[in-house]
């Protein structure tokens, strides 16, 4: 089978020109690969330090300030000094430290015990943290004068499942809603049909409504199956408040289905449409909102913008109530912060929908 140059170099040129024109296909080869390596490369990393730790003194104790020394000097270990047991507690449960240390009374001879309590559910996490006091402490650990003792907090059982779970519901919450309404105004482009849909002398409220209403109440079905299997099947715990559990789902579910219907009503070409809803809210949710990877392992760039993803808000809620329960100032917080994601969602989508309308009106 011959090949003539001259037609192969026309159709190659057609094929660059196409190229060119279609800046998603640029997209998807130059951009997509450098955005997917920075946000592998600075997000899914488990190396978490400094380790915020709080460390008990109440008495003048020789081998206590021979601890605080050592523990001070690590690069790994950012050390605070408490004076009581309940401040300690309170610090830990706040999560405003991430390890809690407490050295055993003194009295009578032989070994003291340095009790180590932290709440990273992760295992790795807390695996990470006792490895950077071993390794401050190494030269007490190592003449015997001093044992220490470890105590899982909130994953007592040390699942990773149950540290691993309320983040993949927030990822998988995310990617249903996102997809599913990313193609509802895309596919009236595509088919043609939007000149019909506007011609029916809708408003721009009643057009987003139309579309919203099925798709959340279809998504907020498929999450409440989620949470089902999720509770049922892998026994996860839910120590939280029901009432604000349920009530951050329901928001954040909402929130990814109006970004979806914006990213729709933006991009109108349906292919396109779903490949920017997984890039910009999949990826992040799963990478940049501290679902897998602790974001204190992240650099400070990084670590600031996963504060403005409102994944990241959801994470922390879910984990809050699975995990630990309490600390109903900080949900209420993040239930606030989500709602003006959602309302600024909203603003997007309307301004979208309202100009493709006056311009094909």
């Amino acid at each position: 089978m011959s090949v003539r140059l001259s037609r192969l170099l026309s159709l190659m040129h057609k094929e660059v020109r196409q190229l060119w024109l279609d800046k998603s296909m640029l997209w998807a080869a130059v951009i997509l690969p450098v955005l997917l390596l920075a946000i592998y490369g600075w997000g899914m990393r488990v190396d978490v330090e400094p380790v915020r730790t709080a460390l008990v003194v109440q008495e003048d104790d020789p081998l206590l300030q021979q601890v605080t020394a050592l523990l001070s000097g690590s690069p790994y270990l950012e050390v605070h000094k408490v004076y009581s047991e309940p401040q300690a507690d309170e610090l830990l449960i706040s999560h405003e430290v991430d390890l809690l240390l407490r050295l055993s009374p003194s009295g009578g001879a032989g070994e003291r015990q340095l009790f180590a309590a932290g709440i990273s559910s992760s295992s790795i996490g807390a695996q990470l943290a006792v490895s950077y006091v071993q390794q401050a402490l190494q030269p007490l650990l190592v003449q015997g004068g001093l044992k220490l003792s470890l105590r899982l907090w909130y994953n007592e059982e040390n699942r990773s499942e149950w540290y691993l779970l309320p983040g993949q519901m927030v990822g998988i919450i995310t990617l249903v809603c996102n997809v599913l309404c990313s193609m509802v105004f895309a596919r009236e482009f595509d088919r043609g049909t939007i000149e019909t849909l506007i011609s029916a002398r809708a408003t721009v409220l009643e057009l987003i409504l139309s579309k919203l209403i099925p798709y959340y109440a279809l998504t907020l079905g498929s999450t409440l199956l989620l949470l089902v299997l999720g509770f049922t099947i892998f026994e996860l715990p839910l120590r939280g408040s029901i009432l604000l559990f349920g009530a951050t789902i329901a928001l954040y579910a909402l929130t990814c289905c109006i970004f979806g219907l914006w990213i729709s009503a933006l991009v109108r070409e349906q292919y396109q449409a779903m490949q920017y809803a997984i890039i910009l809210s999949f990826l992040p949710a799963i990478l940049l909102s501290g679902a897998v990877f602790d974001l204190r392992a992240a650099p400070g760039a990084v670590l600031a913008l996963s504060y403005v993803l409102h994944p990241t808000y959801a994470v922390q809620s879910l984990k809050i109530c699975c995990l630990s329960g309490g600390q109903e100032l900080v949900l209420l917080r993040n239930l606030g912060i989500i709602l003006i994601f959602c309302a600024l969602f909203w603003a997007l989508l309307w301004h979208e929908v309202k100009s493709f309308k006056e311009s094909l009106w």
